[in-house]
């Protein structure tokens, strides 16, 4: 995740997200995280170091847009609403990304797509 997303579940639940190993992508050199989140400085260096490794991608949109043509799987939740915001997931291309599965419940779905 980029380093405001990080800083985001930072400031809700004072901790890293639990029962993960968390990875934070920042271009800040001196950026400071707790104990146990990896800190690296591009996606390159990311993927070179996470090789061997199921990589999942949680945010921001920055990140999203840099990765979505590097995924083979897309876990997403469906909002049944249109709230206002400024950032947004990028458009998933139908002719790339196949939905092979939904699961829907009261205000949400939860959808996964293939290539």
């Amino acid at each position: 995740m980029g380093q405001a997303t990080f800083e985001s579940i930072l400031g809700y639940l004072c901790k890293p997200l639990p029962g993960r190993q968390t990875v934070v992508l920042t271009l800040k050199k001196d950026f400071i995280a707790p104990e146990g989140v990896r800190i690296f400085h591009s996606l390159d260096e990311a993927f070179d170091k996470l090789k061997n490794e199921d990589v999942f991608i949680c945010g921001g949109a920055s990140i999203y847009r840099q990765t979505i043509n590097l995924s083979d799987t897309l876990y997403i939740t469906e909002i049944h609403q249109s709230p206002s915001g400024d950032t947004f997931f990028p458009e998933i291309d139908k002719n790339i990304w196949k939905e092979v599965s939904r699961e829907d419940h009261n205000g949400f779905s939860f959808v996964i797509y293939k290539k």
